[in-house]
């Protein structure tokens, strides 16, 4: 499909990030398969569903897990299809479909640098999205509105965004390709709003169903990218996750003590 280079911020590299309305087409193979033909089995995380290939994914070390076997043949077929990219040009072996109901987003982070590597890939299906990319530790108060030319978001209470000069938004059309390399894969954050509808151009774009593949790269050794301040392997620590947190806080079963076991008494002769 044809690629349209967006820019994300002053500064950043060319192609960190890239998008393809016409990726696939409607009656592609892989157009659908996602959604309703993939065998495996969907895992409920926070509000949506997951389903993970090649290598299962720890949301609380976000890190990748067991391995899974090979890819099943339409999840291949795509990954195949990115990995030959010229922005891509590595081979995709881990992949994981969310399905997203309308109204649910994802938490802003940078996918880990210590457990994947290169360029990572998220296929749309179904609806579209607004991204977005986010660089800053400091959140803006919330209810604050900002707008990035062709998209306008208003920052909700618990949200993690900064200013509008360290926040970007990029629209993801149905069967789009996003590709993040460089320091939109390394040094932003990524994430989607909860909300049902997204303004685009002045107009309310509501959102229905939709299906993510996101394909990535298995490293599981030490990153030393150029973005040290962002990197796992380096000077960045690894904030845990929501979910990390909250199996930390569940409390445990608590554990009645063993009864000594007595020595048996010898018999007298």
């Amino acid at each position: 499909g044809r690629l349209l280079s967006t820019a994300m911020a002053a500064g950043l590299t060319a192609a960190v990030g890239h998008r393809a309305a016409s990726f696939l087409s409607a009656g592609a193979p892989g157009a659908a398969a996602v959604p309703s033909g993939v065998p495996g089995n969907w895992e409920r995380v926070a509000r949506r569903r997951v389903q993970h290939f090649g290598y299962r994914f720890d949301y609380a070390t976000r890190s990748f897990g067991d391995c899974l076997g090979p890819l099943p043949p339409q999840v291949h077929a795509v990954a195949r299809r990115v990995g030959s990219l010229d922005s891509v040009k590595q081979c995709m072996d881990q992949a994981t479909a969310n399905d997203y109901p309308p109204g649910v987003g994802l938490a802003a982070h940078i996918d880990t640098h210590y457990a994947f590597t290169g360029a990572i890939a998220s296929l749309s299906l179904g609806s579209h999205c607004c991204m977005e990319f986010l660089q800053g530790p400091t959140p803006p108060e919330p209810g604050s509105r900002m707008d990035s030319g062709d998209a306008v978001a208003v920052v909700v209470a618990g949200s993690d965004e900064r200013d509008a000069s360290q926040r970007r938004l990029l629209l993801l059309p149905r069967r789009s390709l996003l590709i993040m390399t460089g320091e939109a894969r390394y040094a932003w954050r990524h994430g989607i709003l909860a909300r049902r509808t997204d303004m685009v151009g002045g107009a309310a774009l509501p959102r229905d169903r939709r299906v993510s593949l996101t394909l990535r790269k298995v490293r599981g050794f030490a990153c030393n990218c150029e973005y040290p301040e962002s990197c796992d392997s380096q000077s960045a620590p690894l904030q845990p996750t929501r979910l990390a947190l909250k199996q930390q806080c569940q409390p445990q079963p608590q554990r009645l003590p063993l009864p000594q076991q007595q020595p048996p008494q010898q018999q007298q002769p």
